[in-house]
């Protein structure tokens, strides 16, 4: 979930609510261990530490973890729907493979995605949002100088989230970060 502290437009009206300090701090519920083992586990696969194909043994990884196998077969169902995993019934589970029809797939729609996020924008552009945005390129920049590929791959998504922050488009924010764990595993194999 994103949180941005951003103004908001009143519906029918083009009156722009006033900056709350207490938006700064955006409520985040606690997540559950289910969300937190999916997190664990879509890292695994993100670093390339659990492999494409790869069968996971459900009983061994909860093990692992110290946990039961109900929130992580609950943690596997969310992972799905980022497409890391394929479940398979009765067979269990295992990483999803990483086709290169898959990837340039991913590559269009992210292309059309973040098209339209720069022209909403440019549209849209504030002393503000300029400011947050030279940040982020910055960051993204000094990452690069000092061959901080950890760093760099970050400051790639800061700069999206920085970005989609500065537009009041729910929509594309949900779809464009849905297709971020894909595009995270993806960049971290490039």
């Amino acid at each position: 979930m994103l949180a941005f502290s951003i103004g908001l437009v009143h519906k029918g009206s083009n009156a722009i609510k006033p900056h709350d300090e207490r938006n700064d701090m955006p409520f985040k519920p606690p997540a559950t261990l289910a969300n937190q083992i999916a997190e664990h586990i879509s890292d695994l696969i993100i670093h390339a530490r659990l492999k494409p194909g790869e069968r996971i043994i459900e009983d061994k990884l909860a093990r692992e973890l110290g946990v039961s196998r109900a929130p992580l077969r609950e943690a596997m169902r969310l992972i799905e729907k980022d497409g890391l995993v394929e479940l398979m019934p009765r067979h269990g589970v295992r990483v999803a493979a990483l086709t290169r029809a898959h990837v340039e797939d991913l590559y269009d729609i992210l292309t059309e995605l973040y098209a339209m996020l720069m022209r909403k924008l440019v549209d849209g552009i504030t002393e503000d949002s300029t400011r947050r945005i030279e940040a982020a390129v910055k960051n993204l920049e000094r990452s690069g100088k000092q061959h901080d590929v950890e760093g760099y791959y970050h400051a790639i998504f800061e700069l999206g989230t920085v970005a989609l922050g500065c537009v009041d488009v729910p929509l594309l924010s949900r779809i464009v970060t849905e297709l971020w764990p894909a595009k995270r595993r993806v960049e971290y194999h490039i």
